[in-house]
């Protein structure tokens, strides 16, 4: 919602907080939107309980702002009533979608009438195909695009205010964190052992790398020591794991803003990086649009696809079809082999220390990323209102899976 508040132009926006993916999409959206339209970002705290962390990000090279008193009233009277008339506007299009896929499937049973004249079911079959196309017009307007649709900002990023850096930089030191050799974040989201060889470069390249997120998995496992007797590996998330009293769900946005960059698991963590302008990795992606990394310093892989009636593994241009991104769930998923793990994790590092290239088969990828995101923005987004490369992004498959033969 836009607003003027003394003098300012002030862009106010709730995010949802159905889930870290949404709520960091939802926070980078407004940030973004609010510095190309040179207005300060409020943001409203989502009903829903969410990482207070990341609602005390502030954009960089940007403003927020945090009304007070009467303007404060105004703004959320105003918020509350523009959030009443697009849940009205919400339910009109699902019921709009909802009477033309009706329409349609009825006319469609009339279709195989062999009794009626072929000129009628020739007409019936026109309108029958006016019909589908208005359901899924109103199915796809923008307001109505799921969560998986949504394509990561590529904004300048947000940092935290100085009084939070510094309380989360004191809990890190207390848990062992030191930033005397260069950080890579490790999110483990499989078996620990994946990472065991990556993790072991990374240590011999002189990093120190702290596991952070979901401590499910259980502990990575190993250990390591830099020269200087300091761990090489700081297992954070096992460390929450055993003792929740340690744990601080705003460590994994301070170790991301601090880090060279983070190696990630799950879709959650990989927007949680692009908020933060944190160079990111992430390794077992099911659907190759959704996942496309929306920064140049952004590279993925993606989890082998098995047919489940035949066993065949899909090979990786075949996953840009409708077949399978419409049908993800008709398929197996076969976690990455180690070896492109460490492949992948060794590619991001270069690419990080040393700048990107580009090789044919990542340029191949992208363009048909790009062709596939274009075509599903044209045929459900009036008409194409999404740029094709902004659809699709500008990071890149990692070589290991691009240029496999």
């Amino acid at each position: 919602m836009h607003a003027r508040v003394g003098g300012q132009a002030v862009l106010v926006g709730r995010p949802a907080g159905t889930s870290i993916r949404e709520l960091c999409l939802d926070i980078a959206e407004l940030f973004d939107r609010a510095r190309r339209e040179d207005a300060a970002a409020w943001l409203l705290s989502p009903r829903a309980g969410v990482n207070e962390t990341l609602l005390a990000l502030r954009p960089r090279d940007g403003r927020r702002v945090e009304p007070a008193d009467a303007a404060r009233a105004w703004l959320l009277t105003r918020w509350r009533v523009t959030e009443a008339l697009s849940r009205m506007a919400a339910r009109a299009t699902a019921a709009a979608a909802t009477f033309w896929l009706e329409m349609y499937r009825e006319l469609r049973r009339h279709i195989g009438d062999e009794r009626l004249p072929y000129p009628l079911r020739t007409r019936l079959r026109g309108i029958a195909e006016r019909c589908f196309r208005r359901s899924r017009e109103a199915a796809f307007r923008p307001d109505a695009r799921s969560e998986a649709s949504r394509c990561l900002p590529a904004g300048a990023g947000a940092e935290l205010p100085s009084h939070v850096t510094e309380r989360l930089a004191s809990h890190a030191a207390r848990l062992g964190v030191a930033f005397d050799h260069p950080v890579v974040a490790l999110e483990v989201c499989g078996a620990p052992e994946l990472f065991h060889d990556a993790v072991l470069a990374l240590v011999a390249d002189g990093h120190t790398v702290v596991r952070i997120g979901d401590p499910r998995m259980g502990p990575l496992g190993y250990s390591a020591s830099h020269a200087n007797g300091r761990p090489a590996v700081i297992d954070l998330a096992a460390a929450a794991g055993r003792d929740p009293a340690i744990s601080d769900p705003g460590i994994d946005v301070f170790i991301l803003l601090k880090a060279r960059f983070v190696v990630c698991g799950s879709p959650g963590m990989q927007a949680m990086a692009c908020l933060t302008s944190t160079p990111c990795l992430l390794i077992g992606a099911i659907d190759p649009v959704a996942s496309y990394p929306a920064r140049g310093d952004g590279l993925f892989t993606l989890k082998a696809a098995v047919e489940r009636d035949t066993g065949r593994v899909v090979p990786v241009d075949e996953l840009l079809t409708e077949r399978y991104i419409a049908h993800l769930d008709d398929f197996a998923h076969r976690a990455n082999a180690a070896t492109e793990v460490t492949a992948a994790v060794r590619e991001m590092y270069e690419g990080v220390a040393h700048g990107w290239t580009d090789s044919a088969g990542q340029l191949r990828f992208r363009s048909r990323v790009a062709g596939y995101a274009a075509g599903r923005a044209g045929a459900s987004v009036d008409g194409g209102a999404i740029d094709a490369m902004a659809a699709a992004g500008q990071g890149r498959l990692a070589r290991v899976q691009a240029d496999r033969p």
